[in-house]
């Protein structure tokens, strides 16, 4: 991870869960949001754009998934914390995010 504060891309195709995850980090010393997306290309492009050391993935997004996500930031190197944001139990999900490094 970089100096300084845990840099942060929150990914959800949901703005009143993004506003609530960053409301959330917001009270989090040490945590800084650089930048949210509502889809998987926007995921992507905000990851490159601010190399985050963490990112809160929505499984289900439009133009990607969150898999397919995950999969294309672990194909261009990124060493950024992916941790999924899902109300699925299903252990097919456990098993596709461990598939994909998360």
């Amino acid at each position: 991870m970089s100096a300084g504060p845990m840099r942060v891309v929150i990914a959800d195709d949901e703005p009143l869960a993004r506003e609530r995850l960053r409301g959330l980090l917001a009270d989090e010393p040490g945590v800084q949001v650089v930048a949210e997306a509502g889809d998987g290309h926007a995921t992507l492009h905000a990851c490159a754009e601010h190399h985050p050391d963490m990112v809160l993935l929505d499984i289900s997004m439009p133009e990607m998934t969150g898999f397919e996500v995950a999969a294309a930031l672990r194909r261009s190197g990124s060493t950024a914390a992916l941790v999924f944001l899902t109300v699925h139990a299903d252990e097919d999900f456990v098993v596709a995010a461990r598939a994909v490094g998360v």
